[in-house]
């Protein structure tokens, strides 16, 4: 089981979700999401991720900024077709939620090409 929220954490996430809904420009929202919910949670680090698989775009933010994000997108673009959620997603249409080992063993996943050029280095 993960940890849980203190009541004062709980608050700040509600707090954050109506912040985000009174969010009108859909540019802002990945910035803004990023922001509240690192300091709603007290994490060292957010990350936002949208990946448009059909129309080949990538959104990545990631709080603090550790590295520089856009040459690690071109490797993920690179080799999207092995990530097994996104190709989860083109397959069936669902789009709930999942996590890389509903899909894949841990040692499978670590032999992909897309694990040991983006998400292992990151």
């Amino acid at each position: 089981m993960g940890a849980r929220l203190s009541h004062e954490q709980h608050g700040k996430v509600l707090a954050a979700i109506e912040e985000l809904y009174a969010c009108r420009l859909l540019n802002d929202f990945p910035t803004l999401v990023t922001r509240l919910f690192r300091d709603a949670i007290s994490c060292g680090s957010v990350s936002y991720n949208e990946v448009y698989a059909a129309r080949e775009r990538t959104i990545a933010i990631i709080t603090p900024e550790y590295f520089d994000i856009e040459p690690q997108l071109a490797i993920f673009r690179r080799l999207i077709h092995q990530h097994p959620l996104i190709n989860y997603v083109r397959e069936t249409g669902d789009g709930s939620a999942h996590q890389f080992d509903d899909f894949l063993t841990r040692r499978e996943f670590h032999a992909l090409d897309i694990y040991k050029e983006f998400f292992g280095k990151i």
